[in-house]
């Protein structure tokens, strides 16, 4: 395998436009089960939530 390649590091000025902006109150990493049901509760009880998972679908294996 291999060697993977390096990450460009990320500039100072883009982390602060970043923390300047607003997203979102919560983010849920993993649309298994349990990510589905958390984003679904903090989405109900008023929470503006973005869900995400690496593969292109929803609700684990």
């Amino acid at each position: 395998m291999g060697k993977e390649p390096e990450k460009a590091p990320v500039e100072g000025q883009l982390l602060k436009s970043l923390a300047d902006s607003n997203f979102g109150d919560v983010m849920v990493v993993g649309g298994g089960i349990s990510g589905i049901q958390a984003a679904l509760d903090l989405a109900t009880a008023g929470f503006k939530v973005y869900l995400v998972e690496k593969s292109p679908t929803i609700g684990g294996k």
